[in-house]
């Protein structure tokens, strides 16, 4: 939905004022690369400020026909918690019901292992342990250092989401990028359309299409042009940005053998600390 501008008089009267405005009175434009180098400061301080947090992750996986009708289907829910400086999660339910108790017995079992490995590990291999994960989330992020120099932005108008007044800012791969992170040779093969909130300069909503083949591993699966995802956030206790729905489409060669298409949607709810 577009912005709207509101204003405290009537459209005849801002109609006959408009005249004027000057160049010298309108607001100037801004600068959109600005705006992504906020952004991506905003977010590696929102990602500090997720960490003491809980919340339950439904996610919904199903393998379509060519036509696009589900061959199958499958949910299932997580409890996401921090837990021994790390996020666990428990499975809490397959496909909207409570887990068969096979299943609960295996949940069960994983957790105990899980606490007991923790409980009994010495200063050294805890210290080895956050160090592997430290080096994970920085490698797992790393790509957003390459991020301004992959793209040519260009602002293509403002909307409100939820209320909140965002930039609409589309991302078209740099055919002169050169990667210097891990997993920064995937940005060539992805544009987007961001929404950056201008109160803080948070991710809101992004939007993702595959220009070219992605591949995941050596021969693990190979994601197709055109495949499609929307990340999208929502403001949690007016302090921390916090993922609200994950969407993709895709259409994909599995071990190099097998062709499937792939819709996913994870949602996430009861966010607490």
């Amino acid at each position: 939905m577009r912005r709207f501008l509101t204003i405290c008089m009537s459209p005849l009267v801002f109609a006959a004022l408009m005249p004027a405005l000057t160049a010298q009175q309108a607001a100037p434009a801004p600068d959109v690369r600005e705006i992504i180098r906020r952004a991506l400061e905003a977010e590696e301080q929102n990602g500090l400020l997720t960490r003491p947090y809980t919340w339950k992750q439904r996610e919904v996986e199903k393998q379509l026909d060519a036509g696009g009708a589900v061959k199958s289907q499958e949910v299932k829910t997580w409890e996401i918690s921090p837990l021994y400086d790390e996020r666990y999660a428990h499975l809490t339910r397959k496909n909207d019901k409570a887990l068969e108790p096979r299943d609960q017995r295996r949940e069960d079992e994983r957790f105990e292992k899980f606490v007991s490995k923790r409980k009994s590990e010495t200063p050294a291999e805890r210290k080895s342990r956050l160090d592997d994960l430290k080096k994970e989330r920085d490698e797992s992020r790393g790509f957003l250092r390459d991020f301004p120099n992959a793209y040519n932005f260009r602002l293509a108008g403002e909307e409100q989401i939820d209320g909140n007044a965002t930039w609409v800012i589309d991302a078209t791969p740099r055919q002169d990028f050169h990667p210097t992170q891990p997993h920064g040779d995937l940005l060539p093969k992805i544009k987007g359309r961001l929404w950056i909130e201008k109160k803080g300069y948070h991710w809101v909503r992004v939007d993702a299409e595959a220009v070219d083949t992605i591949a995941i591993g050596v021969v693990i699966a190979r994601i197709h042009p055109g495949s499609r995802g929307r990340f999208e956030r929502v403001l949690v206790n007016n302090e921390v940005w916090m993922p609200r729905r994950f969407y993709f489409n895709a259409g994909a060669r599995v071990a190099l053998v097998k062709s499937v298409t792939v819709e996913q949607v994870v949602e996430f709810s009861d966010f607490r600390k």
